[in-house]
């Protein structure tokens, strides 16, 4: 808990950049041994983050939480955020 992440994606806003970075931190995590009713994958780790900063802030409120598990595999550490 606590680990500084980022996770990158494509904003579809035509007014955004082609790529942005939400920056955030680690609130807590969960197993998933099968799939569920939120498209996740069996035998993976979600995350849950408190996005604190995005490079496309126009978009998204900073900081929030949206209570959305994100994949493990979505995630890159950080050293700062």
């Amino acid at each position: 808990m606590g680990d500084l992440v980022a996770y990158d994606w494509e904003p579809d806003d035509d007014d955004a950049p082609e790529s942005a970075t939400d920056f955030g931190e680690i609130l807590g995590m969960r197993w998933v041994p099968e799939p569920d009713g939120h498209c996740l994958a069996a035998n993976t780790w979600v995350y849950f983050v408190r996005w604190t900063h995005s490079t496309c802030p126009d978009i998204l409120p900073e900081p929030f939480y949206d209570g959305e598990p994100t994949l493990a595999s979505d995630l890159r550490l950080v050293k700062y955020g």
